[in-house]
Formats: C-alpha cells, structure tokens, sequence
C-alpha cells in the first residue's frame, strides 16, 4: 500500500493508487464536507440576493418607481431563497417582481423540465414564456410549449411567449397587457380552427 499525506491535517494515510488527487484522513474529509456545505449554503444566498437586487436595478433603470415594489421585492426573495435553481436569471427575476407587484398569481416553472415556459398564471389561464432576446410576442400552441403539462390544462390556457423588454414597458400595466394579449391569442386560435370556404 502506497503512502499519502493528509491535506488538511499532515497526517500520513494509506491509499491504493499512484499519484493520487489531494487526499484527506476521515476526520479531516469530514470536516471538508462540512465547510463546503456551509459555504455553498451561503454563496447561495448571497448570489440569490444579488439576483433579486440587479432584477430590482433594471426596474429602476426603466423607471419603475422602486418603493412601490417593496411587498413584491420580499416575496420574491423568499421565493429565490426558497428554491434558487429555478431563477437562473435576471429575467425570470424581474417577471416575478412584475408579476408579485401586479398583484398576479403565478407559480414559477422550472425551464430545465418544463423546457420553455417560464410561468403559469392561473387566474388568467396564462402559460408565459418570456423571451431573454428580441423577439416578437407571439402565441404558441400549448403543446409545443408545454408537452407534459398541456393534457392536464383544460382549453380555456394559452401560452403567449413575449420579449422581456414588455417588463419595462408595460411595468405599471402590465396586468391589463396580459389581458389584451390573451385576447389576441384566443382570436387568433378561434380564426385559425373557423372551417374556411369551400
């Protein structure tokens, strides 16, 4: 048995195989394990809370009138500090703000499974999908959007996917916006299924 030494500690420790990576004593690996977790858990927060601060920032920066967002900016942070994988970005942050601060139910999808939507809106009956380059709003249908969600939704749910700089337009009405464009989608769908002439 070859002869290593402990990184942590300098004790002199067993191993099986040449040239090996840093190595540890079971106590010390222990220990390493621990301080990791720790750490994570706190780069974590800080990069979560970070998060929420730069989507607040863009708001800002369009205008929005910040001390209004109060409410919205810490349920939004107990949501990211709930479950940080699903904001992976400034943009899915800045929606929900939008959203909280409109007063909008939503519950947030996770894009990894969910593949393209961002949102549902239940209350509108709205699958969102926001667009982090320049896009035209558009509708899909929802089984494109959501394949493995969409047979559980009744028919009444559109998905409409948007371009994120909408947020900074339509931040104060952003309520009504969605309104207009879930009327737009379902005329759209209506003239789409209307038999044509024969």
């Amino acid at each position: 048995m070859k002869k290593a030494i402990c990184w942590e500690c300098g004790k002199t420790i067993g191993i099986s195989v040449e040239n090996p990576p840093r190595q540890y004593c079971p106590d010390c690996k222990q220990k390493m394990m621990q301080r990791v977790q720790q750490e994570t858990a706190v780069w974590l927060r800080v990069s979560c809370r970070h998060l929420v601060d730069e989507a607040l920032e863009q708001l800002e920066d369009a205008g929005a009138e910040v001390y209004g967002y109060r409410e919205a900016y810490d349920e939004v942070l107990k949501q990211v500090l709930a479950g940080p994988v699903r904001f992976s970005d400034v943009t899915s942050v800045k929606t929900a703000l939008v959203l909280a601060h409109s007063g909008i139910e939503f519950k947030m999808l996770n894009r990894c499974v969910f593949r393209r939507a961002d949102f549902m809106l239940p209350k509108q009956k709205i699958v969102l999908l926001i667009e982090r380059k320049k896009t035209e709003t558009t509708w899909l249908p929802l089984d494109h959007m959501l394949p493995c969600v969409s047979k559980d939704l009744d028919k009444e749910w559109v998905a409409v996917r948007i371009d994120g700089r909408e947020l900074d337009e339509h931040q104060d009405d952003f309520e009504y916006r969605l309104e207009q464009l879930r009327k737009r989608v379902v005329e759209k769908i209506e003239a789409e299924r209307r038999p044509g002439p024969v």
